[in-house]
């Protein structure tokens, strides 16, 4: 904390203030606040320390405790407070984010590892892991394998130039435009492509384009998978929905085996979360998404083919998400504005009307075919049921 190093006794009842300007020291008690195994945490503006975890005699803890170092005391005040089954996992994470009545935020408190949870600041409970992490949140393209830019394409949105990131190799063909790429291995960036940021590799860049910001090679990422994007689909009946030529379907939000929209036919989706084992919609039918009290959520477990068109108002791009847990290749010929998430599969945008893809688009890999545009639109929700 600034020129202070604060540190707690092995009995969790006390801890030390050092200041490593002058040398100074002074101890302090923890009154009532009795832990042993602790994790302490400075607050992004620096202010106090965040003390999470911990057990005592009455078992492991996971309440999340601001420390004010405020003269030669300390004001401890229970931010968030136990859950009601504490889970040890985030006890042993470190906390940020925590400034002016912010989040506190536990990292890597998944069960692998990845992904974040989060605590509302007077509330009890942790929040279900947040998805996606947040090196990947802002990005319009995203893949976990490799990353295609076609000869031509762009990534744009309301602010300029949007980014495009990949965990292993990247590719952005002659001609396209972008904001920052990176790449978690190689990057080869074709002949008068537009790189409007920074080009950040971990492996070797090829570029004979444009880079206005920095060129970084062999360079440490920080990219994290999206390994935290897993849906549990609900058990037992799940009705069959097939929609035949010239009718008309409309489902409430909740679980389904397979959706099946023929030519001509229409289903009518509503605000809420749905879940399928199969989605088909051929040629010339419609799905037809009404966001007007919220985001409409569904998840696809095994085969997700969109061949007909997704209806709703252009502006609500943020208020759809698609999950897809298949490994089945997407194609998506139809315009999307909405967010796909795809982490076992292929995506490819192959749409060539203007305005046809407005959201963003996160898989395994991502083909963004030639003279595509992408705009990038966020998903305004939380990506996890």
């Amino acid at each position: 904390m600034g020129n202070r190093l604060v540190s707690l006794g092995s009995n969790g009842t006390d801890g030390r203030v050092l200041d490593v300007l002058s040398g100074g020291s002074r101890s302090f008690a923890l009154s009532g606040l009795v832990r042993k195994g602790a994790r302490l945490t400075p607050s992004v503006d620096g202010s106090a320390l965040l003390l999470t975890g911990g057990h005592d005699a009455s078992g492991v803890h996971d309440d999340v405790w601001k420390l004010d170092l405020a003269g030669d005391g300390v004001v401890s005040q229970r931010l968030v407070a136990d859950s009601a089954s504490p889970d040890p996992r985030h006890a042993s994470r470190a906390l940020l984010g925590y400034a002016a009545g912010g989040l506190p935020v536990s990292v890597g408190s998944a069960t692998d590892g990845i992904g974040l949870s989060r605590r509302i600041v007077g509330t009890t409970g942790w929040r279900a892991e947040e998805c996606l992490p947040p090196s990947l949140i802002g990005e319009a393209v995203v893949a976990s394998s490799d990353l295609w830019v076609g000869a031509g394409a762009e990534l744009t949105s309301e602010g300029g130039p949007a980014s495009g990131a990949s965990l292993a190799g990247a590719r952005v063909g002659v001609g396209a435009r972008l904001g920052t790429i990176t790449s978690g291995g190689a990057l080869s960036i074709g002949v008068g492509a537009q790189v409007a940021g920074n080009a950040i590799a971990a492996g070797d860049i090829d570029s004979r384009g444009t880079i206005s910001g920095l060129t970084q090679a062999r360079t440490p990422t920080g990219l994290e998978g999206l390994g935290c994007f897993d849906v549990q689909f609900p058990q037992g009946n799940r009705p069959a929905v097939r929609v035949a030529p010239g009718r008309t379907t409309s489902l409430a939000p909740g679980a389904y085996s397979k959706l099946s929209v023929l030519p001509r036919g229409k289903v009518a989706l509503s605000s809420g979360t749905y879940y399928f084992d199969e989605i088909e919609s051929l040629p010339l039918s419609r799905i037809q998404l009404d966001t007007s009290s919220g985001a409409v959520r569904i998840y696809v477990r095994s085969k997700l083919k969109l061949f007909g068109d997704l209806e709703h108002p252009a502006d609500a791009a943020g208020q759809l998400l698609i999950g897809y847990l298949g490994n089945e290749k997407v194609t998506l010929v139809r315009p999307l504005a909405g967010t796909l998430v795809a982490p076992r599969a292929t995506v490819q945008l192959a749409n060539w009307e203007s305005h046809a893809f407005n959201g963003a688009f996160l898989a395994y890999r991502v083909e963004v075919l030639p003279f595509i545009t992408v705009n990038y639109v966020p998903f305004n929700g939380e990506y996890l049921p």
